[in-house]
C-alpha cells in the first residue's frame, strides 16, 4: 500500500512520482516501516489509461535504496477538451491584430501601416492558435492509498 498525493499527469510519457508506504512491508526478511519513501512511475497504456509501477523503496533510517517491482491496477485516463485550435486561432489573430496596430500607431505610423502591422501580427497569432493542441489525455490520481502487487 502506497500513499500518494493528488496529481494530474499527461499520458504522453511516463511520469516519475514519489509516495510513502502506508503500512509496514515485509520484503526479503526485512520489515520496511510505514512512511518509507517509494519511487514510482505512472506508465501510460496504449488505450489511454495508466498504471503505477514502484521501482525503489528508500529506507528512512539509513537512506539505502532497495529495488522492487510492484505494479498497481489500471487507472482510467480521461480526455480534457480545451478550446479547439481554430477557436484559439481566431482569438489570437484578433489580439495580434490589435497589438500590431497599436505598436505601429504608437511609433508614428499612419493608418495604412497600422493595418499592415495588425495583419502581420494577427496572422502570427492565428497560426500559433491553429497548432495549439485541442485535447489532452490525462490521468488523475486522487490523494489516497493505492494498492500494488509485488512481482
Amino acid at each position: 500500500m502506497v500513499q500518494l498525493p493528488q496529481i494530474e499527469v499527461n499520458l504522453e510519457q511516463t511520469t516519475e512520482i514519489a509516495g510513502q508506504l502506508a503500512a509496514p512491508l515485509q520484503l526479503n526478511g526485512q520489515t520496511i516501516p510505514t512512511g518509507a519513501m517509494v519511487q514510482l512511475s505512472i506508465i501510460p497504456t496504449e488505450d489511454d489509461n495508466a498504471y503505477l509501477m514502484a521501482n525503489t523503496i528508500v529506507l528512512p533510517n539509513n537512506g539505502a535504496a532497495i529495488a522492487i517491482s510492484a505494479r498497481g491496477s489500471v487507472i482510467t485516463g480521461e480526455t480534457i477538451t480545451e478550446k479547439r485550435g481554430a477557436e484559439v486561432g481566431k482569438e489570437n489573430a484578433a489580439i495580434g491584430s490589435y497589438i500590431g496596430q497599436s505598436i505601429v500607431l504608437a511609433a508614428g505610423g499612419d493608418a495604412e501601416e497600422a493595418i499592415q502591422g495588425g495583419s502581420a501580427l494577427g496572422t502570427v497569432g492565428g497560426i500559433i492558435g491553429l497548432v495549439s493542441p485541442a485535447n489532452r489525455k490525462v490521468v488523475r490520481l486522487v490523494q489516497g492509498i493505492y494498492f500494488l502487487d509485488l512481482e
